[in-house]
Parts: structure tokens; C-alpha cells; sequence
């Protein structure tokens, strides 16, 4: 290989020619928004149950470290980029092991391209798929959105790829179905927002596995010094897989609010049929109504979310708040009966649950919460308890 020298006065003409071509650094950043959150968590398991299928007992708690970053840059004409950076890390702690997490490294949440054009905005890539039947899922594909009618938000996706990790995603369907299918996932929605109505209506397909169709209506009605809310949601599941069951989900909840006060309850059933395994969402709980912090989510292994039931279950809650200031608290209590993927069957189920919040500012928020939630079938009960203490600061 031969290796072409360049005179020292040669290097200084490029060295100029390419500052003068080059885009001054406040130039290039002007048009770019960054935004994100860093959290600290702390959170205590404690695990117990005595009987059938043996005893049992066992805690575990962890320190997680959060950090998502997303930039946001307006390109030529109606483009934008984005890209969403995310930082996540568990340390041990107690039982756990207390060891610390120092090389987890930086991931790739989103990375896509948008374009606006009138009150359309497309997007394509590595981003949020925000439908109905998910939380925080994230996958590679297409989301169309219109607002062309006052108080209407059309929605159309059409996604070729799902996450299955576990740092994002909550449930087992999806990590499930991966290698055996496909994780094409489809959907249309309209949200409308019509003074008292609020309403949501969806379809989803994934593909091979099932269509979910959703319906979702509230009322709200603000009375000056009391407000008073009422809202009834509506799942069902179409299985086009043996392995999965048809499913319905309903539930109906009524609030009301006053000098800082909040109460509510509200009733929750779901079934899956043929005594089979189905869903009513795809990643965790998605916009459905769940009081509880362990009972139908992250008990049991992460075996009770509403992506991954079984039976017939059947609920009641209620639930009471106060606000004042910058501090905010609130209880939940919860029961029935449902399918436990501890006994594998049908079984008395409850939980309780208390916490709090503190505002620092509108950046800096603390949080914490404690929740116990138990099976009962006869003499042997099944327990998990959970206390967790969070520091979020978002810019």
C-alpha cells in the first residue's frame, strides 16, 4: 500500500476548507428537542406459601437505574428524526446478591423517521406502538395518525417486528410466540373526546394468533365542587390459534372527586373459554382498568397479566385518594375470584395496597407504595408482598 504525503501547508488549506463548510454547533442543535427521565428504584419482594405445591419462602430486592434520553430533530420541509436512547441496570441487594451493575450499556429504544403534513403525522421505524392493548410496547414498523375532525384522533399500524425483552415488556405472550410466529401485529383506532363523552374504539390483529376488538366509554361530568366520572371497557379476543382460547374482558368503574378527595369502585370480569389460555392485551395491561399493583400483573412470575389468562375471574374494588399540596396518597383494596397459575386453578384472590407522592417540583417527584396481595384455596394460602420506593426526575 502506498501512502500519499501531504505537505504541512496542504493539511492547513483543508483544515480551513473545512471549517468553512462545516455547521456551526448551535446551528446544528437550534431545531433539536431533548427530553427524557432519570429514576432510581428500590423495590422489596417478599414471597410465601405454605401446601400444596410445597412450602415456601423466600425475599429478594434490587436498586434499578433508569435513564431514557430521546432526541427529537426537525429536518427539511416536514421531516423529523428520532431517536430514543435508553440506559437500564439492576444492582442486588440483601438475598439478591448484593452485587452492582457496572457494565450495562446504553440501547437503542426508538429510531425513526416522521413526516407531518397538514393534521397527519406519519412515522416509520423503530418506535412506540401505542394501541390499545399495550403499555410501553415498542416495535419496527408504520404509524399513521390524523386529527382532520375536531375532537377525533384517527390511528392506523401496521408493525413487522415486536420487543420481548423484559426490560419494557411485561407479560409472556409475546415472549411466548417468538420463534413459532411471525409478530406481525396490525391495528386501527378512533378516540373521540366530545364534552361529557370520552370513547375509544380498536381493532388488532396478530398475526396467526388472534383478532382483539376493544370498545371503551366514559362519562365526566365537573359540578364546580364535585366531579364525577363513570367509565365501562370491553374486550374480545377472536383466536385464530388452537393453542389460545376466545376470550371476553369487561369492566365498569365510577369515580367521584371532591376538595382534594377521590373515590371509586368498580367491578372487573374476564374469561377465557374451552378451558384454554387467552388475552385480552398484548403488553401488560394495556388501557385496562387494574387497581391492583400485584394481583393481575407480576404475581406468580409475571403470570397474571391480562396477556396471559385463563378461567373465569371475576372482581370488585374500591379505591380512595387525597391530594393537597404537593403531597398526594391513596389506598386500593381488591377481590374474587380467579385462575391461579400457583394452583392452577380457580381460587380466592385479593390485594391491598397503600401509597404516597411528593412534588418537589415539576421535575422532581418521589413515590412509594406498599402491596399485599394472596390466594387462598382452603388451608393453603399463597402471598406476595412488595414495597417500593421510587426518585424520578424528568426534563
Amino acid at each position: 500500500m502506498k501512502l500519499a504525503k501531504i505537505s504541512l501547508a496542504a493539511l492547513v488549506a483543508l483544515g480551513a476548507f473545512s471549517t468553512l463548510n462545516a455547521t456551526p454547533l448551535e446551528e446544528a442543535i437550534k431545531d433539536v428537542d431533548f427530553s427524557g427521565f432519570a429514576r432510581y428504584r428500590y423495590t422489596h419482594n417478599k414471597v410465601r406459601w405454605n401446601g400444596m405445591p410445597g412450602a415456601f419462602n423466600k425475599n429478594n430486592a434490587n436498586h434499578n437505574f433508569r435513564f431514557v434520553g430521546t432526541f427529537k430533530a426537525a429536518l427539511d420541509d416536514n421531516f423529523f428524526g428520532v431517536l430514543g436512547l435508553r440506559y437500564a441496570a439492576n444492582d442486588g441487594s440483601g438475598f439478591n446478591g448484593d452485587t452492582t451493575n457496572t457494565t450495562s450499556s446504553f440501547g437503542v429504544r426508538e429510531f425513526y423517521l416522521g413526516y407531518n403534513i397538514n393534521n397527519t403525522t406519519i412515522t416509520a421505524g423503530k418506535q412506540f406502538v401505542k394501541t390499545y392493548f399495550d403499555d410501553d410496547l415498542v416495535g419496527t414498523g408504520l404509524r399513521v395518525q390524523n386529527t382532520d375532525i375536531s375532537g377525533l384522533t384517527l390511528v392506523g399500524v401496521a408493525f413487522d417486528a415486536l420487543e420481548t425483552d423484559s426490560i419494557d415488556y411485561d407479560g409472556r405472550l409475546l415472549s411466548g410466540l417468538a420463534g413459532s410466529k411471525s409478530l406481525n401485529y396490525y391495528g386501527v383506532g378512533a378516540m373521540g373526546s366530545y364534552d361529557p363523552v370520552n370513547f375509544k374504539a380498536w381493532w388488532a390483529y396478530l398475526e396467526d394468533t388472534a383478532n382483539l376488538f376493544a370498545a371503551d366509554a366514559a362519562l365526566k361530568f365537573d359540578l364546580d365542587a364535585v366531579k364525577l366520572g363513570l367509565q365501562a371497557q370491553y374486550v374480545h379476543n377472536e383466536s385464530d390459534d388452537n393453542n389460545f382460547g376466545d376470550a371476553n374482558f369487561f369492566a365498569a368503574k365510577g369515580d367521584v372527586g371532591f376538595a382534594g378527595v377521590g373515590l371509586n369502585a368498580g367491578y372487573i370480569y374476564y374469561k377465557a373459554k374451552d378451558d384454554k389460555t387467552s388475552f385480552v392485551t398484548v403488553e401488560d395491561n394495556g388501557k385496562l382498568i387494574n387497581p391492583g399493583k400485584l394481583l393481575n400483573s407480576v404475581m406468580n412470575g409475571s403470570a397474571q397479566y391480562y396477556n396471559n389468562i385463563k378461567d373465569k375471574n371475576d372482581y370488585w374494588f374500591v379505591g380512595a385518594s387525597y391530594k393537597f399540596n404537593e403531597f398526594g396518597l391513596y389506598a386500593n383494596y381488591i377481590d374474587g375470584k380467579g385462575y391461579s397459575y400457583r394452583y392452577n386453578k380457580r381460587v380466592d384472590r385479593d390485594e391491598w395496597n397503600v401509597g404516597g407522592s411528593y412534588a418537589y417540583s415539576k421535575k422532581l417527584n418521589f413515590s412509594t407504595f406498599y402491596a399485599a396481595a394472596k390466594e387462598k384455596d382452603g388451608d393453603h394460602k399463597n402471598k406476595h408482598d412488595r414495597i417500593r420506593f421510587e426518585a424520578k426526575y424528568s426534563f
